[in-house]
């Protein structure tokens, strides 16, 4: 495996976290949709008058329920395992040895920044801040090999 690829590795490990969030997100999402669906206005009903009338939706209260449990459950499962990663990979991150390389990983991976406003925070050039993150990223491919 050339050096590019085990970087691209260890990027995509570091990643899961960022994933593991992005789908707690949308659980939160689905749940909204799933309240709004049947708290929400069905359309409205010109019959019986001339006056409109909204029509309110008359699902199974149940039905309702069941979906929102599951749901609850599935974020649930989610944010435990965003919460067992983000600690894998900030203990992984911080057995890092060099120090801007660990701080890159960290706002980039981690909290989620991109590299644009890690170059404003550290401060450096973005190009610095690239050559920061393939440093560490060496680094984590070294220590996910032994």
């Amino acid at each position: 495996m050339t050096a590019k690829e085990l970087q691209r590795e260890s990027a995509l490990y570091l990643s899961r976290y960022q994933i593991a969030r992005a789908e707690v997100g949308d659980i939160e999402k689905r749940i909204e949709r799933v309240r709004s669906e049947m708290m929400g206005v069905k359309g409205i009903s010109y019959e019986g008058g001339d006056m409109p009338k909204a029509q309110f939706r008359t699902g199974d209260l149940s039905d309702y329920i069941a979906r929102i449990d599951d749901l609850i459950k599935d974020w649930e499962t989610a944010q435990v395992r965003a919460v067992e990663l983000m600690r894998e990979i900030s203990e992984t991150i911080n057995a890092i040895d060099h120090n801007q390389a660990r701080r890159v990983l960290m706002l980039h991976f981690v909290d989620g920044y991109n590299y644009e406003d890690i170059a404003d925070m550290i401060p450096c050039d973005v190009r610095t801040v690239f050559r920061y993150r393939a440093i560490g990223l060496r680094k984590v491919v070294i220590k996910c090999q032994f």
